[in-house]
């Protein structure tokens, strides 16, 4: 998209390329329309996969989510107020000290941060509205009677090389004897992301380090008895996993440990007992569903009020299969429902 930009900075743009600015507009049109996305799977591997819906229309349905939440928390009488969120941003924070950089190192604001913040407790709220709350006493009773649930489990940090051909095997052996596990696995790991990661195994964000995770039999069977069976700072043997052959380095190991959780988690314990009690009391889809059928929605470009036109379509084809209310007889009825604004560009 470097057809049409000027030479150097703008007051808009957000990079520049050989002197040439790359537009905020050019940047948001870059991401609605992107047809693969970077995922991490549960093992830690990294892959490009095709987004369900396009960008676009998930982030149109996130804005009126948002939108949607926050005024049926308002019309249940449970909207939390600016206190509210500035009492949850210092427990957030408590509960992890980067918290707000985590945010902000992603697209947030100090506004969005805030507005995040509101958007949950909103919907906890409604999750448990007319519901008597559980008390911290109740929480720690919790942790007493359940030991097993509070325990960390032991973790490990690694990195990896994946050879699709088997043949290689004894070249990348020959190659550990002088050279790092970490050099070996960006000159020959199949991982995509080994060349600027070094093979590690669920990487830090933009780094080279590997980050602990879980030792559990999520991981995979072969995977698993690898890191039980690989000592800290030793490298394992060669196994098969699926059609391709691995190789893994463990940098550390913790063992499995019992937790004692601090007072924000069992803040949040407090809040989670509290929704499992009020669960099948308070329909929290419903009271959604009903506030975005009778919502005023008017989405404007045409290739997005196309889409969003499908989606309540549907919506409204699936309430009516439940015997939902409000009947489809009047949804899309009311003055600027969806489907009723004529298209602007």
């Amino acid at each position: 998209m470097l057809a049409g930009c000027g030479g150097g900075g703008s007051s808009d743009a957000v990079a520049t390329i050989n002197g040439k600015s790359l537009s905020m507009s050019d940047y948001q049109k870059q991401m609605e329309t992107l047809n693969t996305v970077t995922v991490v799977l549960p093992n830690g591997q990294t892959v490009n996969a095709r987004p369900a819906q396009p960008i676009s229309t998930q982030a149109m349905g996130k804005l009126i989510e948002s939108q949607i939440i926050l005024a049926a928390a308002k019309d249940e009488g449970v909207l939390p107020s600016k206190e509210d969120v500035e009492k949850e941003k210092t427990l957030q924070t408590t509960l992890n000290p980067q918290f707000q950089d985590q945010m902000r190192a992603v697209g947030y604001t100090g506004e969005g941060i805030n507005q995040a913040i509101l958007e949950g407790l909103a919907l906890y709220r409604l999750s448990i509205k007319g519901q008597p709350e559980k008390t911290i006493a109740d929480a720690e009773k919790y942790v007493k009677e359940n030991p097993s649930k509070f325990k960390q489990p032991p973790t490990a940090t690694l990195r990896w090389i994946v050879l699709s051909n088997p043949s290689q095997k004894e070249t990348v052996d020959r190659e550990l004897i002088n050279s790092t596990f970490g050099a070996a696995a960006a000159k020959y790991s199949a991982v995509p992301t080994a060349k600027v990661d070094n093979g590690a195994f669920n990487p830090v964000q933009g780094g080279r380090d590997p980050r602990p995770v879980p030792v559990s039999e999520a991981l995979g069977p072969e995977f698993y008895k690898a890191i039980t069976q690989t000592k800290e700072g030793g490298t394992s043997p060669w196994f098969k996993m699926n059609d391709r052959w691995v190789k893994i380095e463990v940098e550390s190991k913790t063992p499995s440990q019992q937790m004692k959780p601090s007072a924000g988690q069992l803040e949040l314990l407090r809040r989670s007992l509290t929704q499992q009690e009020a669960k099948g009391a308070v329909d929290v889809q419903k009271i959604l569903l009903d506030e975005l059928l009778s919502a005023d929605v008017k989405v404007y470009p045409a290739y997005l009020k196309k889409n969003w036109d499908t989606m309540f379509t549907m919506l409204k084809q699936r309430t009516a299969e439940m015997g939902a209310t409000p009947s489809s007889a009047t949804v899309g009825t009311k003055p600027g429902a969806p489907g009723t604004e004529k298209d602007k560009n």
